[in-house]
């Protein structure tokens, strides 16, 4: 073998090191309610167009590049993309709608057992959420009510519900927080993964704390220990 062919079978070497050292092998499990595999849910990755389902446990794997981007759907449940880091595994619980149409989309494509997923409606609503993947309390106020904004000009984090000013004659916009039926001043230690629910309350739905929650208030429950 001449000098040539040594040097472009060298370069075929490290371009195929470089593409296989850039690709992972990506290992995961997609549930509902936080407990129950979901069977038929389709992940996508962006960069490396590689597509495939979860098995009847809920199980997948599939190939991406690095700092891919993966999509995961499944009709009845709120959509996720997730950027890949150095991670080789994914569990992800998604979202269900909890309307008609989702509902019989599960049950018709046997996303999920009938009699599991009546339960799960009946009992398990306070697991429909993804939580304990975001960073912050405010994040997950921000997930349940969209229209959330937060300012910290009184020197801890407040949340506002209407942009429209105050509404009482306390003259302060902020919506009243109250963790565990205790009102309080701050709720920026609270730790996404403590979280069971999170109530937004406006207009007359907060009418119960009176003039204390004339702008709103966000009702937190937090798991019991």
């Amino acid at each position: 073998m001449n000098k040539i062919n040594w040097i472009v079978f060298l370069l075929i070497g490290v371009m195929t090191l470089q593409l296989n050292a850039q690709t992972n092998s990506i290992n995961g499990k997609i549930t509902a309610f936080n407990k129950y595999p979901l069977k038929g849910v389709s992940i996508t990755t962006k960069k490396s167009k590689k597509t495939t389902q979860t098995d009847s446990l809920g199980f997948f794997n599939i190939s991406c590049k690095k700092k891919d981007l993966v999509r995961i759907e499944l009709k009845g449940f709120n959509s996720q993309f997730i950027k890949i880091s150095t991670t080789d595994s994914l569990n992800v619980n998604l979202v269900y709608r909890n309307d008609d149409n989702s509902y019989k989309s599960i049950i018709e494509n046997n996303n999920l057992d009938k009699n599991i997923l009546d339960y799960c409606i009946e009992n398990l609503m306070v697991e429909n959420n993804n939580f304990e993947m975001m960073t912050t309390i405010f994040e997950v106020i921000q997930s349940v009510y969209p229209g959330a904004n937060f300012t910290s000009e009184t020197g801890s984090e407040q949340v506002l519900l209407d942009t429209r000013g105050p509404n009482s004659f306390l003259a302060e916009p902020y919506a009243l927080l109250v963790v565990d039926g205790i009102v309080v001043d701050d709720i920026s230690t609270i730790q996404p993964g403590q979280v069971e629910s999170v109530k937004v309350l406006v207009g007359n739905n907060a009418a119960h704390w009176g003039v204390r929650g004339a702008n709103g208030a966000v009702e937190i429950k937090l798991k019991s220990k």
